[in-house]
């Protein structure tokens, strides 16, 4: 399996995947992420609160260090602009 992480092309398997499909500026980027990561940002791209959205992984046996990996991920990538209450 040749699969490259921020590639506009992923090798799609015989078996369900979660990608994360975003654009940088005019660059298409693909990734294959985790079925965690991208039921948290549904969540948060459904308008859930960020600590009703974390609540709901606490029960999927996530842990922290890779919560962070990817809000940190977000942010530097410009999927997260902005935060509001």
């Amino acid at each position: 399996e040749l699969v490259k992480t921020g590639s506009p092309y992923v090798v799609v398997e015989g078996r369900p995947q979660d990608v994360l499909v975003h654009r940088t500026g005019w660059r298409v980027t693909v990734e294959i992420v985790a079925a965690s990561e991208a039921g948290l940002l549904e969540r948060l791209l459904a308008g859930t609160a960020l600590g009703d959205a974390l609540d709901a992984l606490a029960v999927g046996d996530v842990a922290g260090d890779a919560v962070t990996a990817w809000l940190a991920r977000w942010v530097a990538g410009g999927l997260v602009v902005a935060c509001e209450r």
